[in-house]
């Protein structure tokens, strides 16, 4: 009798096993990828590919760092490892929550946020880029019981189980859907359009502010205090963009002032005489690769000036991924248009 019960107990945990590597098998296939555009997806599974403790400057924010803060620059220049954490439209929010799952693997020593969504609204589908690909643990799940504490209607369980919200996908399954290679270039996505012509700046006369939604305000103010327990240099930056205002402007440099921060703004555009916002940006909101040299010169200056950023240059990971990101470079430059 002995036996015949440890055997049923060994066939059902085999059983459970075989069933769970299904419904991780479906998982892995059903969800998006999001390896296009911004490459959102591709940017978390590298990060998570990385070594433990061998990134010292995390970016997060949108789409705007994706293309716009190059952290292959911060290497190239300073011998800075960086890396972007970075998701299509990002939520402050999702900001906080990609700080702390980033300071379960590495220690940096600054952090780079862009408050371009600062004073956006709730939208979905950019929660779902932020926590579709972050691994499952006792901090997503906190994560997500306080996203769903600010949002009651969301279904909380596909978050854990995305294939509850993406089994519909069956009928548009690609072969990138089972076969798909991340180009993750430190998170790091290049663009090489030129828009043509310069946005209009902020006005620098208009001292008025906007008022921030309660919930940004709230991660942000949880993500300064988070980097001071952990003695993290925060740096807010704002990338270049026709949808901000100087209002906007104005209600964040109120708040590094308060918390002594520095706050780089690229639209704030007299400020920075060596970026031509005709030929340094993709499109209204934007920066080219060539902008985002520029740019992440200057933040990696404001960096190095503010905590010590350790040189790993002569490290054997960080010259394979620089030599990724030449070869990239090299793929895209026969459709690059000419910049002075």
């Amino acid at each position: 009798m002995k036996t015949e019960k440890k055997r049923t107990l060994l066939q059902a945990a085999v059983f459970c096993l075989l069933i769970a590597l299904l419904v991780t098998g479906l998982n892995a296939v059903f969800k998006p990828k999001w390896s296009t555009d911004f490459k959102s997806g591709s940017n978390i599974r590298g990060f998570y590919a990385m070594p433990g403790n061998t990134v010292d400057v995390l970016i997060l924010g949108s789409s705007n760092v994706i293309c716009g803060v190059d952290a292959n620059v911060m290497l190239e220049e300073g011998g800075i490892s960086g890396w972007t954490c970075g998701t299509e439209a990002q939520p402050l929010f999702g900001s906080l929550a990609w700080l702390e799952e980033a300071l379960r693997f590495q220690s940096p020593s600054a952090v780079v946020l862009d408050i371009g969504d600062l004073f956006e609204g709730f939208d979905e589908v950019s929660y779902r880029k932020v926590f579709d690909y972050m691994r499952l643990s006792p901090l997503k799940i906190r994560l997500l019981s306080e996203y769903r504490a600010n949002h009651q209607n969301i279904d909380w369980f596909s978050y854990i189980l995305p294939l509850v919200q993406y089994h519909s996908r069956w009928n548009e399954l690609s072969r990138e859907d089972f076969f798909y290679k991340d180009v993750c270039l430190k998170g790091f996505f290049i663009r090489t359009e030129v828009r043509g012509s310069a946005i209009p700046g902020i006005d620098t006369a208009d001292r008025s502010e906007r008022e921030i939604p309660q919930e940004n305000l709230d991660s942000l103010v949880r993500m300064i205090g988070i980097c001071k327990e952990h003695d993290i240099e925060l740096l807010l930056i704002s990338c270049p963009s026709i949808r901000i205002t100087a209002q906007e402007h104005n209600a964040v440099e109120r708040i590094a002032e308060e918390y002594g921060l520095a706050f780089l703004d690229f639209n704030d555009v007299l400020m920075w005489p060596d970026i031509d916002y005709a030929a340094d940006m993709a499109d209204f909101q934007h920066f080219n690769v060539y902008g985002a040299k520029k740019a992440t010169h200057h933040i990696l200056e404001a960096l190095k000036a503010r905590c010590f950023l350790p040189d790993r240059s002569d490290s054997d990971l960080q010259r394979r991924l620089s030599a990724e990101y030449r070869s990239e470079l090299e793929k895209t430059a026969e459709n690059a248009e000419p910049v002075n």
